[in-house]
């Protein structure tokens, strides 16, 4: 599958094609009022994981990351309610969700107020990890202006290790986490992680 921008990129409007089965359809979140609005910069796009399309969607007064079914279309919610957020990343390996969100605070791409109403039970600058099959979930802090670490988080072969920013600080430096134990432990002094191997 491909994914491309329809217009700008945040008016919200992808073009999904499906390559193999010679199949293309539109993805309009701006219409379903599902749109995240990016401030100065572009609102995160949609994502592909081995599950389908990964994308935040909004309500009246929730937003959430859903799982769309390639086939039939379906969404499924995975994850806690999110608040307020600029960014939206995912990352899915081997069972394993790295879902996270920022609200851009302490960055240029600043756009005010929520756009939405809370939901009290909803998380925002936060790096939630999650094996759904397993029962496992953890939610993490992030800092507010934390988009460059969500790009950074990475899941180890098997899920069970993930690299994650250490702490809220927009320098927090790299450590492991290990989703078994909920254990933490640093990376060796001046040690600049590369990803795992396969």
């Amino acid at each position: 599958m491909v994914i491309g921008s329809l217009g700008t990129v945040d008016e919200g409007r992808w073009l999904i094609a499906d390559v193999a089965r010679g199949e293309a359809w539109e993805l309009d979140l701006a219409a379903r009022g599902a749109l995240v609005e990016g401030g100065h910069c572009e609102p995160s796009p949609p994502t592909f994981h081995e599950p389908g399309l990964v994308y935040a969607v909004r309500g009246p007064t929730e937003a959430r990351f859903v799982v769309r079914d390639g086939e039939t279309g379906e969404e499924q919610p995975i994850g806690a309610p999110r608040s307020h957020f600029l960014f939206a990343r995912s990352v899915h390996r081997d069972g394993t969700w790295a879902l996270s969100t920022s609200d851009g605070t302490d960055s240029f791409c600043l756009s005010g107020e929520p756009s939405w109403p809370e939901d009290p039970d909803a998380v925002g600058n936060t790096l939630q990890l999650l094996r759904p099959d397993d029962g496992v979930a953890h939610d993490l802090e992030t800092g507010p202006n934390s988009f460059d670490f969500q790009a950074r988080v990475s899941l180890a072969p098997g899920g069970w290790c993930a690299a994650i920013p250490a702490g809220p600080e927009w320098d927090a430096p790299l450590e492991r986490f290990d989703l078994g134990t909920g254990e933490r432990s640093p990376f060796p002094p001046g040690f600049a992680f590369g990803g795992w191997l396969d």
